[in-house]
């Protein structure tokens, strides 16, 4: 099986590449590329032809297909994207006053069992990684060709129950040599997991914690929010 570059952070890309043979600044130039949202290896026009083919040999960049679009009349975008191995997720891209905000899924359904949501309707699949997760930021601002300011880990799933992938992707979209984007401006929504909650708060990003309720007592939330 072919290696996903973008689930590999800048180190264990450097390491990767060095294991290829190649002088480790070459992870730095591939990464630029993989986040300007490149799906096609031949398209890193600044590395040599003989490294892209040895890359092309044993690793994919390739984004999420899209498989269904819907646009509501105030502009925002809802995408049904399908992966390789044939699993799909959704994501969502909202235009405010202050730009545009990605909502984005963390795993392919669900184990929380809500009663009002449909992403638990099939059961749970598999976590989404770092790259799928990646993957649906990069596709909607290709897809959108706006910049996106703001990301909600709001779509399928639950985020705290994927936090080993939700950290790698956290850290992907704030750091400097990522995308750069503000903590400030990231908000993990959850169902309430108190472990999850205190482990998320124990990495020291700055994030917004956002916790849903749906109810305004312990039984009758018990009863919508079975976890």
């Amino acid at each position: 099986m072919k290696q996903a570059l973008r689930n590999l952070t800048l180190s264990e890309l450097k390491d990767y590449i060095v294991a290829l043979k190649q002088p480790a600044f070459r992870a730095k130039q591939v990464l630029d590329w993989l986040l300007a949202g490149v799906d096609d290896i031949a398209e890193m026009r600044n590395l040599p032809k003989t490294f892209l083919q040895q890359l092309d040999e044993v690793a994919t960049v390739r984004l999420p297909v899209v498989l269904r679009e819907q646009q509501a009349d105030d502009g925002t975008r809802k995408v049904l994207w399908g992966f390789p191995d044939g699993a799909t997720v959704e994501s969502v891209l909202m235009q405010y006053k202050h730009g545009f905000s990605a909502c984005l899924s963390t795993q392919v359904g669900c184990k929380m069992g809500c009663a009002f949501c449909a992403s638990c309707a099939d059961g749970f699949v598999r976590q989404l990684s770092m790259s799928d997760m990646l993957g649906q930021f990069l596709g909607l601002r290709k897809l959108s060709g706006e910049q996106i300011s703001r990301v909600v880990l709001m779509g399928m799933g639950e985020p705290l129950d994927n936090l080993v992938e939700v950290q790698r992707f956290l850290e992907m979209l704030t750091r400097p040599d990522g995308i750069g984007m503000s903590p400030r401006h990231v908000s993990v929504s959850t169902c309430g997991l108190p472990e999850g909650i205190e482990a998320l708060a124990a990495l020291g990003l700055p994030v917004t914690l956002s916790v849903s309720l749906h109810a305004p007592d312990n039984l009758t939330r018990s009863q919508l929010m079975p976890i």
